[in-house]
């Protein structure tokens, strides 16, 4: 039965974090959505396009750039948006650079143009709005799969099958 136990941690372990990155990853756009007193409306990509501009030492860097446009009490609106940092709570941050002009591409890949989105905006400032448009990247949602995955096989293989030594063995490796 001492066997049992860390292995059962160890699977619950997996299972818990696959489990918090989904949850993080669909809690995100709730976050926008919690802006005290903001309001939602319907709004469509207008443009997009890669920037290139020239750093410190004249070597050139890539700004993506995406312009949106929303519409509130019959008056339309138009914003750029220059990050994409899914962790970054407002457009007005600081911009996204790369590099790689392949990159920058990448990261508004997404953002087709007439695209219908959702904005919230601040209806003291109707000027001041974001998008609700940050799903959970596959690369996050691949990864939170396999740990589900790993952590229900080793729950699996150590409450039916009894087989934890291996696994307890792997951990002491």
């Amino acid at each position: 039965m001492d066997d049992i136990i860390p292995s059962l941690l160890y699977g619950l372990m997996w299972l818990s974090i696959g489990i918090a990155t989904i949850i993080n990853a669909w809690r995100a756009p709730a976050k926008v959505r919690k802006l005290p007193g903001w309001k939602k409306a319907k709004g469509h990509i207008a443009h997009r396009e890669v920037i290139q501009e020239l750093d410190d030492e004249g070597d050139p860097i890539y700004v993506p750039v995406v312009r949106y446009e929303y519409y509130v009490g019959g008056l339309n609106f138009s914003i750029e948006k220059t990050t994409f940092d899914p962790h970054s709570a407002r457009d007005d941050s600081s911009r996204d650079m790369y590099w790689n002009e392949q990159k920058a591409l990448r990261s508004i890949k997404r953002y087709k143009k007439d695209r219908a989105v959702n904005v919230y905006y601040n209806p003291s400032n109707l000027r001041e709005a974001i998008l609700d448009d940050r799903p959970m990247s596959t690369a996050w949602n691949f990864s939170a799969i396999l740990f589900i995955i790993y952590g229900v096989y080793i729950l699996y293989s150590c409450l039916i099958h009894h087989s934890c030594m291996d696994i307890v063995t792997i951990i002491e490796d």
